[in-house]
């Protein structure tokens, strides 16, 4: 084996720089980065933007034997809440409609749509003022009614 080495077993790999400047630049690096995403503050300076909250607040409505199985609901005013409406009663068309004071005509405040169970359908409603509002299944306007008291 002329003209060949073998290799060295006490060769070094190459030096790396120094820990320091190198956490520097990690550090400068991530500073970057945190203020391309944003940081966590609005342009200003203030606390960050949230997107609109969705409700907190969930009432359940069971339709059934084209009954409600409750005659009154609550939640507290001022705050958006979530109707889950579930229309139990197979091939029966309901919907749930909330009405400001009493059945119709008074003024509408929010419903879901008329549909055949089984079905569950979600109604997102805003905040109300404080007061008792009227729901109804409007097919059924005689048989399922109720209350929704907002305090």
């Amino acid at each position: 084996m002329s003209g060949s080495r073998a290799p060295s077993a006490n060769r070094r790999p190459p030096a790396l720089p120094p820990l320091r400047p190198r956490l520097f630049l990690l550090g400068i690096a991530v500073a970057l980065l945190a203020a391309a995403c944003g940081g966590g503050t609005s342009p200003s300076g203030s606390a960050p933007i949230s997107p609109a909250a969705s409700p907190q607040v969930t009432l359940k409505v069971i339709a059934q034997s084209i009954r409600f199985n409750t005659n009154e609901l609550a939640v507290p005013a001022d705050t958006p809440f979530k109707v889950v409406f579930d229309n139990r009663d197979s091939g029966v068309p309901h919907d749930f409609a909330i009405y400001r004071k009493g059945p119709p005509p008074s003024d509408l405040v929010a419903k879901t749509k008329i549909e055949k169970g089984p079905v569950v359908q979600e109604l997102n409603v805003p905040g109300l003022p404080a007061r008792t509002y009227y729901y109804q299944c409007d097919v059924h306007p005689t048989q399922m009614t109720g209350t929704l008291k907002v305090t």
